[in-house]
């Protein structure tokens, strides 16, 4: 999870990347809601669900020409340059995502960048790009 701005970004493995503003998800509950009980399963006469609504959603298998990746999305970090926000993501198998959320209702992809191993973090440090890459051990860009 990571704050950006009004923003906050979620990476759920295979799901993918979901982003909420802050003041959604710190919105109030309806009178008489348990915190513990905010949604049910579909098909039940009671059918209710008073969880935020997403403002961005990415599932690298809905890209075109990414359909096939075997993917999830991990630990992650971001840059925020003269507000193009850009978060690099520990992608598993697929290696490095980065992906643009200046436009938050949209993540595009960047690139997917292979690596050797299985990406599962990512985090930006002076200027500097390290990726965790299981048995590839440390990845670094510039």
């Amino acid at each position: 999870m990571r704050v950006i701005g009004d923003m906050v970004w979620f990476t759920y493995s295979s799901f993918g990347l979901v982003g909420y503003t802050l003041t959604d998800l710190l919105a109030p509950l309806p009178e008489g809601v348990d915190p513990t009980e905010i949604w049910s399963r579909e098909g039940k006469a009671d059918n209710f669900d008073h969880r935020p609504v997403a403002v961005g959603y990415l599932d690298l298998t809905s890209v075109p020409g990414y359909e096939h990746v075997d993917y999830e999305f991990l630990f992650f970090d971001h840059t925020d340059v003269l507000g193009e926000v850009v978060l690099y993501i520990g992608a598993g198998d697929a290696g490095l995502a980065v992906v643009d959320v200046t436009d938050p209702s949209t993540p595009t992809v960047v690139e997917l960048v292979p690596t050797v191993g299985n990406a599962t973090a990512a985090v930006v440090r002076n200027g500097r790009l390290y990726v965790a890459d299981d048995a590839g051990g440390v990845v670094a860009f510039r």
